[in-house]
């Protein structure tokens, strides 16, 4: 199909089935904000620490530098997991609502 084709019947499709389609965007842009939070979390948590060994002049201490290497690591393995399930679940929502529209 031509592209100029392809985008008036992706349009009609969408037009058809409004209330499916906004049900649709609204669920992908909750999601989207993931990246938002999951930027803080995977950030922030060791910038307080880092920031709370420096206002207590602790940063020179070994164990406190691996406390911070841990806890970036294991905020690293838990945000990917948990981006792991949150894309398998819009990717079944993404099915399910071609499934639905088709």
């Amino acid at each position: 199909m031509k592209p100029i084709d392809a985008m008036k019947k992706s349009m009609t499709m969408a037009l058809e089935n409004l209330k499916a389609s906004v049900k649709y965007a609204l669920i992908n842009y909750l999601l989207q904000i993931r990246v938002v939070i999951n930027i803080v979390i995977f950030l922030g948590v060791p910038a307080l620490l880092i920031y709370g060994a420096t206002q207590l002049n602790i940063t020179n201490l070994l164990i406190v530098q691996y406390i911070i290497y841990g806890t970036l690591i294991i905020l690293g393995l838990l945000t990917a997991y948990i981006n792991g399930l949150i894309e398998a679940f819009f990717m079944t929502v993404r099915y399910h609502f071609y499934k639905k529209i088709k």
